[in-house]
């Protein structure tokens, strides 16, 4: 059978744009892990002020990492996903 080539080029587009969403949905959750993993180290009883500001360091560059990840990009395609669901 063969596909109108409009109808090829939009399933391929819709494709992308959720293998995109997906592609940063995944990164999403690599870092909310480890951020959660870091404010469990912080947690701990016995760290020393050494631990405690790299510790810190890396919570700070992680949360920018996460700020920067959840761009209006982003938040258009979980919108878009979001309104394809709903029909």
């Amino acid at each position: 059978m063969i596909y109108p080539l409009s109808s090829v080029n939009s399933s391929l587009s819709k494709f992308m744009k959720k293998t995109e969403l997906l592609k940063q949905v995944d990164e999403l959750a690599r870092e909310c892990e480890n951020v959660t993993t870091l404010i469990h180290q912080l947690q701990l009883p016995h760290i020393n002020e050494r631990q405690r500001s790299r510790i810190l360091t890396e919570l700070l560059a992680a949360s920018i990492h996460l700020n920067q990840q959840c761009n209006a990009d982003f938040q258009k395609l979980v919108a878009r996903e979001i309104e394809s669901l709903n029909g």
